[in-house]
């Protein structure tokens, strides 16, 4: 319903002019825009928006009567129930959506070196001392390649094992190598 600005009659919302005084009827100002807060985190939210920009949560703007619980629409300024004068409430429709957690870091992986990889080095190593100041030497230097070799074969998923044996290896075959070269210049 319209209200005529000269004499204050009421006229229905299609009439242009007062029916008492003849004024013209001027269409009566949307209702004020009351700004609102979201209930699960208190964030500002503009009048006619349905969800929280911060936290997603569905809103729900009414104003209930505290007399009597109606709802009643945003712009009521008292009960159309039982008349009371109203405050805004803004009640959640539904629970928020949760926003996906960031996925977990990957589990550091420690690698341990099996026992059977720690003494072929540490054979590998002491042919090689023994080697080197031993007349044992065709017997020693072929133990410390293979045992390199053992290593290098048998570490897929240690590199560094791997690396460690084919370079004891490496070095156990040219001193080999060079120890046969020797022995058959001298003969």
């Amino acid at each position: 319903m319209k209200k005529c600005p000269k004499c204050g009659a009421e006229a229905s919302d299609k009439a242009l002019f007062c029916r008492k005084c003849g004024a013209k009827l001027v269409k009566a100002p949307p209702p004020p825009a009351i700004p609102q807060t979201c209930p699960s985190c208190g964030a500002e939210v503009k009048p006619g928006m349905v969800y929280c920009p911060k936290c997603g949560q569905r809103i729900k703007v009414k104003k209930t009567c505290p007399s009597c619980g109606f709802e009643n629409p945003l712009y009521a300024k008292f009960c159309a129930k039982c008349g009371s004068q109203l405050e805004i409430e803004a009640k959640p429709l539904e629970k928020p959506v949760p926003t996906p957690a960031a996925p977990p870091a990957p589990p550091v992986v420690s690698v341990r070196w099996p026992t059977k990889v720690i003494a072929s080095l540490v054979i590998s190593v002491i042919c090689m001392v023994i080697g080197w100041f031993s007349v044992l030497w065709l017997i020693v230097w072929p133990v410390a390649v293979a045992c390199g070799l053992y290593v290098a074969i048998t570490q897929k998923q240690n590199a560094a094992a791997r690396v460690i044996g084919l370079v004891l290896a490496i070095i156990s075959l040219a001193i080999f190598a060079l120890c046969l070269l020797g022995l058959l210049l001298t003969i």
